[in-house]
């Protein structure tokens, strides 16, 4: 008895798992917002590329519910249309959000895409924000780690967002154990000169963390030097590291967060 009801309900399950993909909707849209983020600055329109792609052997047709909800002020811009697709057919068009003129408020916002054969839907969700753009603060500035992801693929991209939000300045770091890996030798990666030279293209000020051990002399990057020899090569390191970078460089801060527990010692 176990073993038919076993099979009856592994049965059910198959049967269940090929009617919900015989009911799925054979038809896809998507989306592309070209602003990184799909951040918005004052002043900007959005330009939103859809498209509609017909999965089926057989003409269809799809109606299209787009709606932009603002999420404090609850502003709202909506757009329906109706899309008829030949067999593997698609359609492309580009639609255009003036957030001044169609909401006029700065806020975060909802995008929801529905599309529908009558009988089956699809919906996909992401998010855009319209910001004020900002004038420059010498005291507005942001802590990153772009060293510690791959970000070659969007560095041109997040900075000049810091700038417009009115960033005056950044705080990074190349470890000394990644600025001095031999002995006496100091060299900038190609990469962090990438990423200062970046925030001065962008009137952004790096502020430079001259922090963590080294290998080379306490053993791990995570011990402080306290010993004499360490603390001279410590010194030696900053040193060169400044003279390295000061000319386009005007902060640095010595080790990391001195105001948190542990951390300074």
């Amino acid at each position: 008895m176990k073993k038919i009801l076993s099979c009856f309900i592994m049965l059910t399950m198959i049967l269940g798992i090929r009617v919900s993909a015989a009911e799925e909707l054979k038809a896809n849209v998507t989306f592309n917002i070209p602003n990184p983020g799909h951040i918005f600055f004052t002043g900007e329109i959005s330009d939103i590329d859809v498209g509609y792609f017909n999965n089926s052997a057989e003409a269809m047709d799809l109606s299209v519910d787009i709606e932009v909800q603002g999420r404090k002020y609850n502003k709202q811009w909506s757009y329906k249309k109706g899309v008829s697709l030949s067999a593997y057919g698609s359609e492309h068009e580009t639609l255009k959000i003036d957030f001044a003129a169609d909401f006029g408020v700065y806020d975060i916002y909802d995008l929801t895409i529905t599309i529908s054969d009558g009988t089956l839907s699809k919906v996909i969700t992401d998010e855009l924000s319209y910001v004020k753009e900002g004038v420059r603060n010498d005291k507005f500035g942001l802590q990153v780690h772009f060293l510690s992801i791959d970000y070659s693929s969007y560095l041109d991209k997040a900075i000049p967002i810091a700038k417009k939000a009115g960033v005056g300045l950044m705080r990074d770091a190349l470890d000394w154990g990644n600025y001095e890996k031999t002995a006496g030798t100091y060299k900038i990666t190609d990469e962090f000169n990438k990423i200062i030279d970046t925030m001065n293209k962008n009137n952004i000020d790096p502020l430079l963390i001259l922090a963590y051990g080294n290998e080379l002399y306490t053993g791990t990057t995570a011990h402080i030097p306290s010993t004499t020899t360490q603390i001279n090569a410590f010194c030696n390191y900053a040193r060169q590291f400044v003279a390295d970078t000061k000319d386009r460089v005007k902060y640095y801060e010595i080790w990391n967060e001195p105001n948190t527990s542990g951390a300074f010692n």
